[in-house]
Protein backbone atom coordinates (compact mmCIF):
# COMPACT_ATOMS: atom_id res chain seq x y z
CA UNK A 1 0.00 0.00 0.00
CA UNK A 2 3.18 3.03 1.03
CA UNK A 3 4.21 1.73 -2.09
CA UNK A 4 1.92 2.37 -4.60
CA UNK A 5 1.38 5.55 -2.62
CA UNK A 6 4.83 6.71 -2.78
CA UNK A 7 4.58 5.55 -6.59
CA UNK A 8 1.63 7.61 -7.27
CA UNK A 9 2.97 10.76 -5.30
CA UNK A 10 6.24 10.60 -7.60
CA UNK A 11 3.67 10.22 -10.95
CA UNK A 12 2.21 13.34 -9.66
CA UNK A 13 5.22 15.49 -8.72
CA UNK A 14 6.57 14.85 -12.36
CA UNK A 15 3.90 15.80 -13.99
CA UNK A 16 3.49 18.91 -12.17
CA UNK A 17 7.13 19.36 -12.73
CA UNK A 18 7.68 19.10 -16.41
CA UNK A 19 4.61 17.29 -18.27
CA UNK A 20 2.18 20.35 -17.55
CA UNK A 21 1.71 22.22 -20.59
CA UNK A 22 2.87 25.61 -18.55
CA UNK A 23 5.61 24.40 -17.61
CA UNK A 24 8.51 27.38 -17.35
CA UNK A 25 9.89 27.87 -20.31
CA UNK A 26 13.21 30.09 -20.35
CA UNK A 27 13.29 32.74 -22.56
CA UNK A 28 16.55 34.62 -22.21
CA UNK A 29 18.74 35.90 -19.69
CA UNK A 30 17.72 33.99 -16.92
CA UNK A 31 13.90 35.00 -17.42
CA UNK A 32 10.57 32.05 -17.34
CA UNK A 33 7.41 31.97 -17.91
CA UNK A 34 5.25 30.09 -16.83
CA UNK A 35 2.46 30.08 -19.66
CA UNK A 36 2.55 28.60 -23.09
CA UNK A 37 0.78 32.00 -25.04
CA UNK A 38 1.94 35.12 -24.89
CA UNK A 39 0.97 37.44 -27.18
CA UNK A 40 -1.66 37.55 -29.81
CA UNK A 41 -2.82 39.64 -32.65
CA UNK A 42 -6.55 39.28 -34.21
CA UNK A 43 -8.16 40.62 -37.00
CA UNK A 44 -11.62 40.12 -37.51
CA UNK A 45 -13.90 41.25 -40.59
CA UNK A 46 -17.69 40.33 -41.23
CA UNK A 47 -18.00 42.67 -43.96
CA UNK A 48 -18.74 41.08 -47.35
CA UNK A 49 -18.57 37.43 -45.64
CA UNK A 50 -16.43 36.55 -42.53
CA UNK A 51 -13.19 37.04 -42.02
CA UNK A 52 -11.08 35.52 -38.70
CA UNK A 53 -7.33 35.13 -38.96
CA UNK A 54 -4.64 36.22 -36.59
CA UNK A 55 -0.78 35.36 -35.29
CA UNK A 56 -0.20 34.22 -31.92
CA UNK A 57 3.35 33.84 -30.40
CA UNK A 58 4.48 30.96 -28.07
CA UNK A 59 6.88 31.16 -24.89
CA UNK A 60 9.80 29.70 -26.99
CA UNK A 61 9.09 32.85 -29.38
CA UNK A 62 7.82 30.59 -32.62
CA UNK A 63 4.88 32.66 -34.25
CA UNK A 64 2.04 30.79 -35.75
CA UNK A 65 -0.90 32.15 -37.78
CA UNK A 66 -4.41 30.95 -37.66
CA UNK A 67 -7.51 31.32 -39.82
CA UNK A 68 -11.17 30.38 -38.33
CA UNK A 69 -14.64 29.55 -40.48
CA UNK A 70 -17.93 31.43 -38.96
CA UNK A 71 -18.78 29.23 -36.08
CA UNK A 72 -15.45 27.69 -35.37
CA UNK A 73 -14.44 30.49 -32.22
CA UNK A 74 -16.23 29.03 -29.86
CA UNK A 75 -14.72 31.40 -26.82
CA UNK A 76 -17.31 34.30 -25.20
CA UNK A 77 -16.00 37.96 -24.37
CA UNK A 78 -15.18 37.45 -20.78
CA UNK A 79 -11.31 38.21 -21.68
CA UNK A 80 -10.12 35.14 -18.96
CA UNK A 81 -9.44 31.78 -21.08
CA UNK A 82 -8.28 28.21 -20.02
CA UNK A 83 -5.27 27.57 -22.53
CA UNK A 84 -6.98 24.30 -23.73
CA UNK A 85 -9.79 27.10 -25.08
CA UNK A 86 -6.99 29.27 -26.37
CA UNK A 87 -5.04 26.53 -28.43
CA UNK A 88 -8.38 25.04 -29.83
CA UNK A 89 -8.68 28.25 -30.97
CA UNK A 90 -5.58 28.50 -32.59
CA UNK A 91 -5.49 25.15 -34.42
CA UNK A 92 -7.33 25.70 -37.09
CA UNK A 93 -5.53 25.95 -39.97
CA UNK A 94 -1.90 26.56 -38.08
CA UNK A 95 0.92 27.54 -39.75
CA UNK A 96 4.58 28.12 -38.67
CA UNK A 97 5.55 31.33 -40.17
CA UNK A 98 8.54 32.97 -37.65
CA UNK A 99 10.95 32.49 -34.68
CA UNK A 100 11.39 35.53 -32.24
CA UNK A 101 14.71 36.37 -31.04
CA UNK A 102 14.80 35.47 -27.21
CA UNK A 103 16.01 38.61 -26.23
CA UNK A 104 12.78 40.42 -28.13
CA UNK A 105 10.67 37.78 -26.71
CA UNK A 106 11.57 38.24 -23.11
CA UNK A 107 11.77 42.20 -23.19
CA UNK A 108 8.23 42.12 -24.71
CA UNK A 109 7.42 39.83 -21.78
CA UNK A 110 8.56 41.68 -19.28
CA UNK A 111 6.66 45.10 -19.66
CA UNK A 112 3.45 42.58 -19.92
CA UNK A 113 3.12 43.71 -15.87
CA UNK A 114 3.03 47.67 -16.85
CA UNK A 115 0.77 47.11 -20.30
CA UNK A 116 -1.78 45.06 -17.92
CA UNK A 117 -2.46 47.99 -15.53
CA UNK A 118 -2.91 50.30 -17.95
CA UNK A 119 -5.82 52.58 -18.41
CA UNK A 120 -7.61 52.52 -22.08
CA UNK A 121 -8.96 55.40 -24.19
CA UNK A 122 -12.24 55.43 -24.95
CA UNK A 123 -13.29 53.37 -28.34
CA UNK A 124 -14.32 55.09 -31.61
CA UNK A 125 -15.49 54.24 -34.16
CA UNK A 126 -13.70 56.11 -37.67
CA UNK A 127 -15.03 53.55 -40.23
CA UNK A 128 -17.33 50.87 -41.21
CA UNK A 129 -16.37 47.38 -43.22
CA UNK A 130 -12.75 47.69 -42.75
CA UNK A 131 -12.52 45.07 -40.10
CA UNK A 132 -10.99 45.22 -36.86
CA UNK A 133 -7.22 44.48 -35.44
CA UNK A 134 -6.37 43.64 -32.26
CA UNK A 135 -3.26 42.90 -30.40
CA UNK A 136 -3.55 41.57 -26.96
CA UNK A 137 -0.64 40.10 -24.44
CA UNK A 138 -2.13 37.31 -22.07
CA UNK A 139 -1.54 36.91 -18.37
CA UNK A 140 -1.16 33.35 -16.73
CA UNK A 141 -2.77 33.24 -13.37
CA UNK A 142 -1.19 29.61 -12.34
CA UNK A 143 -3.89 29.72 -9.00
CA UNK A 144 -7.11 29.06 -11.22
CA UNK A 145 -4.83 27.93 -14.75
CA UNK A 146 -6.33 30.68 -16.79
CA UNK A 147 -5.17 33.56 -18.93
CA UNK A 148 -6.63 37.13 -18.85
CA UNK A 149 -6.43 38.82 -22.08
CA UNK A 150 -4.59 42.22 -21.82
CA UNK A 151 -5.61 44.86 -24.57
CA UNK A 152 -2.80 46.25 -26.23
CA UNK A 153 -4.58 48.27 -29.17
CA UNK A 154 -7.55 48.36 -31.27
CA UNK A 155 -7.45 49.21 -35.11
CA UNK A 156 -10.07 49.14 -37.82
CA UNK A 157 -13.95 49.71 -37.50
CA UNK A 158 -13.30 50.31 -33.63
CA UNK A 159 -10.18 52.30 -32.55
CA UNK A 160 -8.88 52.14 -28.87
CA UNK A 161 -5.69 52.40 -27.29
CA UNK A 162 -3.90 51.02 -23.75
CA UNK A 163 -1.74 53.83 -22.57
CA UNK A 164 0.32 52.35 -20.61
CA UNK A 165 4.30 53.08 -22.78
CA UNK A 166 4.83 49.26 -22.51
CA UNK A 167 1.72 48.76 -24.70
CA UNK A 168 2.47 50.97 -27.24
CA UNK A 169 5.73 49.85 -27.24
CA UNK A 170 4.65 45.91 -27.60
CA UNK A 171 1.61 46.98 -29.70
CA UNK A 172 4.30 48.45 -32.41
CA UNK A 173 6.01 45.25 -32.26
CA UNK A 174 3.22 43.01 -32.92
CA UNK A 175 1.85 45.46 -35.13
CA UNK A 176 5.21 45.30 -37.14
CA UNK A 177 4.89 41.19 -36.65
CA UNK A 178 1.87 41.13 -38.11
CA UNK A 179 2.64 43.23 -41.49
CA UNK A 180 5.47 41.48 -41.75
CA UNK A 181 3.95 37.53 -41.61
CA UNK A 182 0.40 38.31 -43.00
CA UNK A 183 -0.31 36.18 -46.03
Amino acid sequence: MKMKMHVALIVVLLGAAGCHPCATSPIGSGTTVAQKILFETEYINRAWGYHHMGMWIDSSGTVWRYELAEGENKLDETGIYEESDLLDKYMHKKEYVATVSRDTLRMMYERIGAAAAGQHSDTTTPMADAGTVLHIAWVFNPASGTYREVGLRMRGDQQSDNLAPEARAIADWLDRLWETTRK
